[in-house]
């Protein structure tokens, strides 16, 4: 009996398989982190997450690289923006005195 068994376990093991349907992948979007980045603060603390994650292995060093280039000319940016209305409301003070 034990070779009648085995037998029919190799036979059914070789026997062809009727195909599997495939089932449809969902596709999850990844959970997308918006930082606001109105101040230098803001955009100081995202410059440190990139390079946490670069060093942590998340994000590989190009991408870091280019995210840092791209955040600090954003903090140009809104450092100009800063100065600037500075700038101006200085001169209103002056000129309201003259």
């Amino acid at each position: 009996m034990a070779a009648d068994d085995t037998l029919n376990a190799v036979e059914i093991l070789d026997a062809p398989q009727k195909p599997k349907k495939a089932t449809p992948l969902t596709l999850v979007p990844a959970k997308r982190l918006r930082l606001p980045l109105k101040k230098a603060c803001h955009v100081a603390d995202e410059i440190a997450r990139c390079y946490r994650e670069v060093k942590a292995g998340k994000l590989e060093s190009q991408e870091g690289s280019r995210r840092a280039y791209i955040l600090s000319q954003l903090g140009k940016v809104i450092e100009t923006a800063v100065l600037k209305a500075q700038i101006d409301e200085l001169r209103e003070q002056i000129e309201g005195r003259g």
